[in-house]
């Protein structure tokens, strides 16, 4: 079932996919049924996968293609549908991954916190709640006008204001992948703009590959060493960005990622290379070599 007109006319809809998998459809299919602008950006991946995903949603037929000629990362890919959005005439883009699924009411719940809000042009990002590992919506609080005020959300599931986007800047390339939301969302604060979040889960997501370890009584996610690089290189660079204005929330993050990196040293498979992999990651902040690893 398609929208009807007026329900989402300011929106857009990007899907960053990168060597995308059969579930991936389903995601498109789910969003093409919610919103009329529909962008898919995908990461330099294999032509036969583009190829089979591209005929997998053939009948879609609002789906706006972007092939990327290598991977250049979550943050370029963003930045490619903000600039197609913008030329389409949207107000709004509202961002996934290929691995979430969103549910029916996504788009229009979180138009409806747009309309709801006093100011609504002081909203930079709202954020779509999802339930965590223990079966508990993710962002919790207080919610006033539909939305819970947030420091930071993740970036699927979140609808950025592009006038907002206009203001602050494009997402940052050189950080490739991981903290790309966070320091998105700290600078549209900076700026002044509000993160708001859903009070309902309306998407499904999982982070990393979550899986109890019996050795330690904290979920490990087994992220690649590759991944570990980002994570403690760009939180390392984020705060070095914005400690001065969000001190206490970058300090926990600071601590939050230490904690996980050793323990993925301590409890994960490949625990030399993601070793090797976070003391590169801070050896390059140290001579502030950022972009692809």
């Amino acid at each position: 079932m398609k929208p009807q007109t007026g329900e989402t006319e300011h929106l857009s809809v990007v899907v960053v996919t990168w060597q995308p998998g059969p579930d991936t459809a389903r995601t498109i299919s789910l969003l093409a049924q919610q919103v009329n602008r529909l962008i898919v950006v995908d990461n330099g991946s294999d032509a036969q996968r583009v190829s089979q995903l591209q005929a997998a949603v053939g009948e879609t037929t609002h789906v706006q293609w972007i092939c990327l000629p290598s991977n250049l990362g979550i943050a370029a890919a963003l930045n490619q549908a903000a600039t197609q959005a913008m030329a389409d005439g949207a107000t709004w883009l509202l961002c996934m991954d290929q691995d979430s699924l969103p549910e029916p009411e996504l788009a229009r719940t979180l138009q409806q916190i747009v309309e709801k809000h006093p100011q609504p042009q002081r909203i930079g990002m709202i954020g779509a709640n999802y339930l965590n590992r223990h079966g508990k919506p993710a962002y919790r609080g207080c919610a006033e006008h539909g939305g819970i005020r947030r420091k930071v959300v993740i970036t699927s599931g979140s609808m950025l204001s592009l006038k907002a986007y206009r203001e602050t800047g494009p997402f940052r390339e050189d950080f490739f992948i991981d903290e790309v939301d966070h320091e998105y969302c700290l600078r549209l604060r900076q700026y002044g703009y509000e993160i708001l979040a859903s009070e309902e889960p309306l998407l499904r997501h999982a982070i990393g590959r979550p899986n109890e370890n019996a050795v330690v009584p904290w979920t490990v996610s087994h992220h690649s060493a590759n991944r570990r690089y980002y994570m403690v290189r760009n939180v390392l660079t984020l705060a070095r960005l914005h400690v001065g204005h969000e001190p206490r929330w970058v300090m926990r993050r600071l601590v939050q990622v230490a904690f996980y990196s050793v323990l993925a040293i301590m409890c994960e498979k490949d625990r030399w290379s993601k070793l090797k992999a976070c003391v590169q990651g801070v050896w390059d902040v140290l001579r502030g070599r950022l972009g692809p690893r």
